[in-house]
């Protein structure tokens, strides 16, 4: 009976210090992964998309990009379509900028996507016609027997524009190289053979 009590206090004393150790201990990792979190010691990656208001300002830092990292040029090229009212120039990419985790901006994304977002003045089934531009790796092709593949539909399909709601075409050329890329949705027919037609003239000019 005696080692019976004498057990039962050891165990009332026992179990409140582990607790308190516990959370003692809990607390101080806390504590010390915050610290190294906010000073970035360590810190995850994460997808940023950086906004421009124009295509000179997105070149400044594709410039600045390319001077870090030259094999990883792209073929980029600014466009005016007919019919836009509005232009978004965006670089998307994986954040390596440890020092400005704290801002949600970095000069220099790695695994980058460049684009610019057209939106249209045309509306059809109440949506606003819009298209994506999406920029490509530079190659050594010479930009010849350049051909649109369809890459990727989804959602609807419409028989007034003969196509489903959101498209993604690829330009490539002969040898298969991927040029560029051209994403529309909500866009007419007509709409959409003009903005092809339009990239592969510019792309005729440049080469």
């Amino acid at each position: 009976m005696e080692k019976n009590n004498k057990l039962k206090k050891r165990l009332w004393i026992w179990i409140p210090v582990s607790l308190v150790t516990i959370i003692v201990l809990t607390i101080i990792s806390i504590v010390i992964v915050s610290y190294y979190y906010t000073n970035h010691k360590w810190k995850p990656l994460r997808q940023l998309r950086n906004y421009y208001d124009t295509y000179e300002l997105m070149m400044e830092d594709e410039r600045y990009f390319q001077e870090k990292y030259p094999e990883l040029e792209q073929f980029i090229f600014d466009i005016n379509i007919e019919g836009t009212k509005k232009y978004e120039y965006i670089i998307e990419g994986i954040d390596y900028c440890k020092t400005l985790h704290s801002k949600e901006y970095c000069p220099h994304l790695r695994n980058r996507m460049i684009y610019i977002c057209g939106m249209l003045e045309e509306i059809y089934e109440e949506k606003e016609g819009q298209y994506q531009v999406k920029y490509k790796y530079k190659t050594d092709s010479l930009y010849e027997d350049l051909e649109w593949i369809k890459t990727r539909s989804e959602g609807k399909y419409n028989s007034t524009t003969d196509g489903w709601d959101i498209e993604e075409f690829t330009l490539k050329d002969k040898e298969g190289n991927k040029i560029i890329a051209v994403e529309v949705s909500y866009v007419s027919k007509e709409r959409k053979q003009m903005i092809l037609d339009y990239l592969v003239e510019q792309i005729n000019q440049i080469k």
